[in-house]
């Protein structure tokens, strides 16, 4: 497949940094993980996607924490006569009306809204966030890069919206990802990024998600003549390619015969 591979990219290859709206974002996600001490590497267009899972997180996370403030403290003046679980009621029904708007997907039975948490840590913002009260959980509000995990609930976070990519067909182990905005195609495998396929950027309104899916597919099972075919009859590249790929798409096509 790297002649395919090869074909499309060296012809439509655009660096994200080009992009004014990855630019915008990427500043947004800088600033807001300096404000926690938290490194924003990117040192490449997967990792800058897994920021994104990341940020989205603390976004979640953040407004979990505005919430619980603002509970407590229209609980101030009589906080002290609740117990343990007249307090958590109080909180969590607040919190479960607030997170109904937040992203977030089911890992083994239980809602994540935070993807670098696990489940535990997602527990204590979703059911426990009373907790916080007390100091060696009142910390994790400023400081937890040390519970940070990468990767923990495989490619669940790209198919409920936590990067800016679509989520279009796989598994946990190998998936595929596209960015609309680049009109590019992503193959992530074992959460390495192994094969880009890039089409016309001007062209990023002309396909479908069905359409997507189906290159996708044809190539994750190696099947040059099937994805070739289907690109060569899109509209996803320019017609002098289109006929190109066309005409290899044939004479490969007959070799099957």
């Amino acid at each position: 497949m790297k002649s395919l591979e090869s074909i499309l990219n060296k012809k439509y290859h655009r660096k994200i940094e080009k992009l004014t709206i990855y630019r915008e974002r990427l500043k947004q996600m800088q600033k807001v993980f300096k404000e926690y001490g938290i490194a924003c590497v990117i040192k490449d267009e997967w990792s800058y996607y897994q920021v994104e899972t990341m940020y989205e997180g603390i976004i979640n996370k953040k407004k979990f924490e505005d919430t619980y403030m603002t509970t407590y403290v229209s609980m101030h003046d009589y906080w002290g006569t609740l117990d343990y679980q007249e307090r958590k009621h109080q909180m969590n029904v607040d919190i479960d009306q607030m997170r109904k708007e937040l992203k977030s997907f089911s890992y083994k039975g239980e809602d994540i809204y935070i993807p670098m948490f696990d489940q535990r840590m997602n527990r204590l913002y979703t059911q426990e966030i009373v907790l916080m009260e007390l100091k060696q959980y009142h910390r994790f509000m400023t400081k937890f890069d040390d519970v940070i995990k990468e990767n923990l609930y495989g490619a669940l976070p790209y198919m409920h919206n936590f990067s800016s990519c679509l989520y279009i067909c796989g598994d946990d182990h190998y998936f595929s990802l596209y960015n609309p905005d680049l009109n590019r195609l992503y193959f992530i495998e074992n959460y390495h990024c192994v094969h880009t396929l890039s089409f016309d950027p001007a062209r990023n309104q002309m396909t479908s998600f069905d359409e997507m899916r189906r290159i996708a597919e044809s190539f994750m099972t190696n099947d040059e003549v099937t994805c070739m075919g289907i690109i060569a009859n899109s509209h996803l590249i320019a017609d002098s390619l289109s006929k190109k790929l066309g005409k290899y798409y044939r004479k490969q096509r007959r070799k099957r015969r």
